[in-house]
């Protein structure tokens, strides 16, 4: 309960980031389907969660080099 509490809580601070106050339907199942779910198997969420944070730390580069 407790991981599924703080996988959530990391989710939504991601989604609240990304889209601001609103996002249509669509646009939620696309960003969601994309990070870990405590629903996936370990290995499905590993990966998400890996391509996840190369995803973040190229954002990340990107922004420091602007």
């Amino acid at each position: 309960a407790a991981f599924r509490s703080s996988v959530g809580r990391a989710v939504d601070a991601y989604r609240k980031a990304i889209t601001g106050a609103a996002a249509g339907d669509k646009e939620l199942q696309r960003i969601e389907s994309r990070l870990p779910s405590p629903t996936d198997t370990f290995a499905n969420f590993k990966a998400k969660a890996d391509e996840f944070k190369k995803s973040m730390e190229m954002a990340k580069s990107r922004y420091l080099t602007n």
